[in-house]
């Protein structure tokens, strides 16, 4: 898991809602922040009134374990298990505090969430331009918006302005080479082959 870059998702227990209220959005990407910005890199999120999407690379072995102030032999197999451990524990400790947050909010009961988290890896250049277009668009996707960019639940115009913490922007800007090629490419319907090179010179993200 360290090192591999990850499409996470999931949405509400009987396609229920997650965010109830504009506190809700604020308080997931707060806790995201807090658990996991020590462990991933994030390049892209949306957060829609019944589902989310992130977009995110683990960090390497070493790195997680420093974080955790934890000590083992670099490259061990104790040492990849150790950190696929703390990364899994700090996404349970995102998911189960955010529900029990919104359960004692909304006077509600039960499961937040749909049984389990999904995650798909990214395997491709390809898949991986897919995936931050379609996270960025998601508003527009499901009939919120009518223009994604006026949507303020995903990462598209913090991405676009450079004014969050949250996320790896410099990162990703660097594929695209500058924002406002960046821009274009959100508004095409497919990745064109100048895309594609231009992110293949960044080997770090897909393995």
């Amino acid at each position: 898991m360290p090192g591999q870059t990850f499409h996470v998702f999931n949405r509400g227990n009987d396609r229920g809602l997650l965010f109830y209220n504009q506190e809700h959005y604020g308080d997931f990407l707060a806790r995201v922040w807090r658990k996991l910005h020590a462990y991933v890199d994030l390049y892209a999120f949306a957060l829609l009134p019944n589902h989310f999407h992130l977009l995110l690379r683990i960090k390497p072995e070493e790195q997680i374990l420093l974080a955790s102030s934890l000590d083992y032999k670099p490259t061990s197999r104790a040492c990849h298990e150790a950190a696929n451990a703390v990364v899994s524990r700090r996404f349970r400790e995102l998911f189960l505090g955010f529900a029990k947050h919104v359960n004692a909010t909304t006077e509600r009961e039960g499961s937040l969430f749909r049984e389990r988290v999904r995650r798909l890896e990214i395997d491709s250049e390809i898949y991986l331009l897919e995936a931050l277009r379609y996270i960025n668009r998601n508003g527009w996707k499901h009939g919120v918006v009518e223009n994604f960019e006026d949507y303020g639940y995903t990462s598209y115009n913090a991405l676009v302005r450079g004014d969050s913490a949250l996320l790896a922007r410099d990162e990703v800007v660097s594929w695209f080479g500058s924002v406002e090629a960046f821009a274009e490419f959100h508004q095409a319907d497919s990745p064109t082959p100048r895309h594609v090179e231009v992110l293949t010179k960044a080997p770090t993200v897909v393995n």
